[in-house]
């Protein structure tokens, strides 16, 4: 650095200018991005020694309902599984494989998603992965991990669905909010919408974990009513919580679930809940593939009222997850219509399914195939504050909540 005597007339001009405009003299260097932007094929990074094999792979499908963006991501992966995202943690690397399969096709061609998760796990052992865990909506629609456990077994991965790790997630997710809204839980009534894997998981780790509320509703479509009955015994045998059953018809949820003071989704229908006819300080956490509710009414009620609605399946490490992201050219034109949870992620941040199978590679811990039992969704929650991996900040989107 030159003393005052060694400027230049020029120099201490412009250093005078700053001075008077109140600019900063020393420019403080730019931080540098954690995201290493590709238009190399990540694959070809791997194989490659760019990047070591990554332990664990995760498999997910194109997670939006538009048809022009679908249509562009399968001609960038030659309809083929890609990898899109390689994110590195502390003990290793985690691939996320995404599979060409839209969401209507989930349900629909059910030897087209056969064909393309063979497809995803033959790559993912090609790259050497010793883990897979499933994305979104993947585990219901193989029987929650079953029918493609023993081809993970032939190839000797390990297969997870993720779902304890993300009733974990929910948990603390639901632990911040009550702090932050200075609320206990012993005084309101929870509904859990959509009694899956995830809900009947987070049911038995909320009760398990003592966190009674004052009246715990397990609300799921009419054909599953003699299911939620089959749960409420469940956990009234383990618990001495109130515990009741509401039934969803045509899509229509009933007046006891909107007079919840507290709503965890985990639910595959779209905006079943009306934003409109919920208490002004409702609290929602949505772990829904797509939302249970509608974003933009959600977005406008939180300006105008306490009501918080944010993502619950997020966790926030205690460091940087530095990550490389396979960008071509041909991506641009459909970059801001891709989902904010992850192609807007803070640098800490990772969704519960994408960390779950790494947990699983780097911590030897139980993996899930079917419904989580207690124990297990307990063993997550405890490795997760073990590792002082914490909920991440209320987000909608990749929109930060305040």
């Amino acid at each position: 650095m030159k003393t005052l005597q060694e400027l230049t007339h020029q120099e201490k001009t412009k250093l005078i200018l700053k001075l008077r405009n109140n600019q900063p003299i020393i420019e403080e260097p730019k931080q540098k991005s954690i995201i290493t932007y590709s238009k190399r094929d990540l694959l070809n990074i791997i194989t490659c020694n760019t990047v070591p094999p990554p332990i664990s792979s995760t498999l997910a499908y194109i997670p939006i309902e538009n048809q022009k963006v679908e249509q562009h991501l399968k001609t960038i992966s030659d309809n083929m599984p890609m990898i899109t995202t390689l994110y590195k943690c502390k003990k290793g690397h985690i691939a996320l494989i995404l599979l060409p399969i839209s969401f209507n096709d989930l349900y629909s061609n059910t030897n087209q998603l056969n064909f393309m998760i063979m497809k995803g796990l033959e790559m993912a052992s090609f790259i050497k992965s010793q883990v897979i865990s499933l994305a979104g909506l993947l585990p219901s629609a193989t029987q929650y991990g079953k029918t493609i456990a023993k081809k993970c077994a032939e190839m000797n991965m390990l297969l997870t669905t993720g779902h304890a790790t993300t009733a974990a997630s929910i948990l603390l997710t639901l632990e911040k909010a009550l702090i932050e809204k200075n609320k206990s839980i012993q005084n309101l009534n929870v509904t859990v919408l959509g009694m899956g894997s995830i809900g009947q998981s987070f049911c038995h780790l909320l009760l398990e974990k003592h966190f009674t509320p004052q009246k715990l509703t397990l609300c799921d479509v009419k054909s599953c009513e003699k299911m939620l009955n089959l749960i409420k015994k469940e956990l009234e045998s383990k618990s001495s919580a109130a515990i009741d059953i509401s039934v969803s018809e045509n899509d229509s949820l009933s007046k006891e679930v909107y007079e919840s003071d507290i709503i965890i989704g985990a639910t595959n229908k779209a905006n079943i809940i009306n934003i409109k006819q919920l208490k002004d300080d409702c609290i929602i956490l949505d772990d829904s593939i797509p939302h249970c509710f509608d974003v933009k009414e959600a977005m406008t009620k939180m300006k105008t009222s306490s009501l918080l609605c944010s993502e619950a399946g997020m966790l926030q490490m205690p460091y940087p997850i530095k990550e490389y992201r396979f960008v071509p050219p041909e991506l641009k034109s459909i970059e801001q219509q891709l989902p904010g949870l992850i192609w807007k992620r803070k640098e800490t941040e990772i969704t519960s399914c994408i960390l779950s199978g790494y947990l699983n590679a780097s911590e030897n811990i139980s993996s899930t195939l079917g419904i989580p039992r207690s124990n297990v969704s307990i063993e997550h929650y405890h490795l997760l504050k073990k590792l002082d991996i914490k909920a991440a900040p209320f987000r909608l989107e990749g929109i930060p909540i305040p």
